[in-house]
């Protein structure tokens, strides 16, 4: 398969930090040649791979095909072998990639048929992961080994799954006939041990839904309905974004008025989602213990990066890499083109420059002049991808789901048959 390795055109914006160490950045990532727009879906763990689907040519036609981006080598396709006897333009748009990169998976499309789902490893090609069948993968571990799989259409059911495996978060119906958030526990090879994440003050309709956990399982947010006074006066019920974890359980994001989490830093330093402060318009937000509810557009704008200059308008994030420094979304450009694009924010506390705030910034802190201000900064967002926090008693019980959940261990020799 050919692969394209550059882009059509590309805009960076760059705002370097005082130190010139780190730079916030917008980056449309273009389309294969031949194509004129992209579409971002999901980012690895160090927010250095990004995957999608984008348009291009192919012997005079234009087709929508998945992407693979890196710094180094721009976009390109899903290279090597297609098994099963598939063709390489059957690859319809992936729905997520592993933490470390590696692994790509996503739905063949194929005529009327689309309950077939496809796993693309780095250096080994495509082969096919589920069905035909019942079981909808949703989420794959670190290191792209297993995957999490429902067998239900009810998108909501299971959504995502911590780095090992161990965690699955989703939203059923409780006993009370409510929808509400759940954690299970699902690592000791036995049934699942469910743990309901609660609800937010109100009604017994007050339903709450997860939408992602940290790599360690410990944190997941959502949203839910709360009963209280809206900014008019009324008494009603707003949606409002949720955090919970294993030490504070569930509660409403401080900050944010209204609005929804869509993800989660390792630390649960850093959450986006799309709300609103009260009064105000909604808008997609970074946010964080101390800045509350920050517009995407605007912290870009602040830093010194304001993509509005050159036409662009972000619409959608998508994902966040789990350190929150970096983001993959959507755009539209004034003149209508739509374009995957990749954002980088100077973190506090990433003294080094390289993306992470890790041990090496405390290092280098230390040999710099150990400033008590910037240890601050390297404390409030450290991160460690795949160290687990301390786990918390739980309160579950073992409890079959009402959906069929699971995880999949997929040695590559096994996977080149059909399900």
């Amino acid at each position: 398969m050919a692969t394209a390795v550059r882009l059509q055109f590309v805009v960076v914006f760059w705002a370097f930090s005082a130190l010139g160490l780190a730079a916030t950045r917008f980056v449309p990532l273009g389309a294969f040649p031949g194509g004129a727009t992209s579409s971002g879906v999901a980012i690895s763990a160090d927010g250095k791979v990004v995957v999608g689907l984008a348009t291009g040519s192919i012997a005079g036609k234009v087709r929508s095909m998945p992407f693979y981006w890196t710094e180094s080598s721009g976009m390109r396709q899903l290279d090597g072998p297609v098994l099963d006897g598939r063709s390489p333009y059957e690859l319809g748009a992936p729905l997520g990639v592993s933490g470390d990169g590696t692994v790509v998976f996503g739905r063949f499309v194929s005529g009327s048929d689309d309950s077939v789902f496809y796993k693309w490893t780095v250096g080994k090609g495509v082969t096919t992961i589920f069905g035909p069948g019942p079981l909808i993968p949703f989420d794959v571990t670190h290191d792209g080994s297993r995957f999490g799989a429902v067998a239900s259409d009810d998108r909501y059911a299971a959504i995502a799954i911590s780095a090992d495996g161990s965690y699955v978060v989703g939203s059923e119906y409780a006993a009370a006939g409510y929808r509400e958030a759940y954690r299970d526990h699902v690592g000791n090879g036995g049934a699942p041990t469910r743990q309901w994440l609660g609800r937010l003050p109100g009604n017994e309709w007050n339903w709450t839904l997860a939408r992602e956990l940290s790599p360690s399982g410990q944190i997941v947010v959502g949203w839910g309905l709360s009963d209280e006074v809206d900014e008019t006066g009324q008494y009603g019920v707003l949606i409002k974004p949720v955090l919970w974890t294993a030490v504070n359980g569930l509660a409403a994001l401080p900050g944010v008025y209204q609005g929804s989490a869509h993800g989660v830093s390792a630390t649960g330093q850093v959450v986006f989602g799309e709300g609103s402060n009260q009064g105000g318009p909604p808008v997609l937000y970074r946010w964080t213990p101390g800045g509350s509810l920050q517009a995407l557009q605007s912290l870009l704008a602040s830093a010194g990066v304001d993509p509005a200059i050159d036409g662009w308008e972000i619409q959608t994030v998508a994902a966040m890499s789990a350190h929150g420094r970096y983001f993959v979304g959507n755009a539209i450009h004034s003149t209508g083109r739509r374009e995957a694009y990749l954002i980088e924010l100077d973190i506090p506390g990433d003294f080094d420059g390289n993306g992470p705030v890790d041990g090496r910034d405390l290092l280098k802190w230390q040999r710099d002049g150990a400033d008590a201000g910037q240890f601050a900064q390297w404390t409030g967002n450290y991160w460690s991808p795949l160290t687990p926090l301390a786990p918390a008693a739980t309160n579950g019980v073992p409890e079959p789901a009402a959906a069929l959940l699971t995880l999949a261990a997929l040695a590559w020799p096994s996977m080149a048959r059909r399900r």
